[in-house]
């Protein structure tokens, strides 16, 4: 826990640069933060339904360094990145999961809300 606060604090406003700026442990409020963490859920009109399985393994877009890149996810967390993805994935968008086109890594157009299974960043 000591070496992700002073990772934070050594990197600076570089750490907004990542998913992982959310931080857990003891906020400084001193609320209670859960552990995020990268989980296949079931996703419901756009919003999380459930997450039965444990930590995500394998490939998955998400938003890494303020642009959408493919990465391999091991125990839940980023082990590497590819460079800019292109294509169609589902993505959390104003608030809701949707399938979107990007392109240079960067949301160009999303449909209606998803239904169906995706890699999601959460604490469930």
């Amino acid at each position: 826990m000591i070496l992700v606060w002073i990772t934070a604090a050594v990197l600076g406003p570089l750490a907004s640069l990542t998913p992982f700026s959310e931080p857990s442990g003891i906020g400084a409020s001193g609320e209670l933060r859960a552990k995020m963490s990268y989980k296949m859920c079931q996703v419901v009109n756009g919003a999380i339904f459930s997450c039965p399985g444990g930590w995500y393994q394998g490939k998955a877009v998400v938003l890494h360094g303020g642009v959408y890149k493919e990465c391999s996810i091991t125990n839940g967390e980023i082990f590497s990145c590819g460079g800019w993805y292109q294509g169609k994935a589902v993505v959390l968008h104003k608030g809701a999961y949707q399938e979107c086109s990007i392109t240079n890594g960067a949301i160009f157009s999303c449909g209606g809300w998803f239904q169906g299974n995706a890699v999601a960043y959460t604490d469930k």
